[in-house]
């Protein structure tokens, strides 16, 4: 609908300033709440063999975990690991597809969803 990518670009824009605000000690944590949703957008439409992408149009967090984790001379925040943990009632199939993918040790994904057929198609 009207407004989604530029939704879904600011759910990004959200997700890396946050990044900013901790790794720059003006706060402790942080918690975006976008629209729309990121985790189920990975490097292809339908990641990890999905039937759908559950409306995602971009992955705020695995945008920001790369950020994070990318060398200052690239762009990045220059950390060496960067942790997500993703807790939703359905896996976050993009989020794994992306930072997983490679085995990349700079990153941790855990995911804490409900399980079966049924709840991811």
């Amino acid at each position: 609908s009207r407004g989604t990518w530029d939704a879904a670009v600011a759910g990004v824009a959200a997700a890396m300033k946050a990044v900013d605000l901790i790794v720059g000690g003006h706060c402790v944590n942080a918690f975006c709440v976008t629209r729309p949703p990121g985790h189920h957008a990975g490097r292809d439409l339908h990641p990890m063999g999905a039937i759908s992408n559950g409306f995602c149009i971009l992955n705020p967090v695995a945008c920001a975990a790369i950020y994070a984790t990318t060398p200052p001379s690239e762009g990045g925040l220059g950390l060496k690991r960067a942790a997500v943990i993703d807790f939703d009632v359905h896996h976050g199939n993009g989020t794994q597809d992306i930072l997983c993918s490679t085995y990349d040790p700079r990153f941790l994904y855990v995911s804490m969803h409900a399980g079966g057929a049924h709840i991811n198609g």
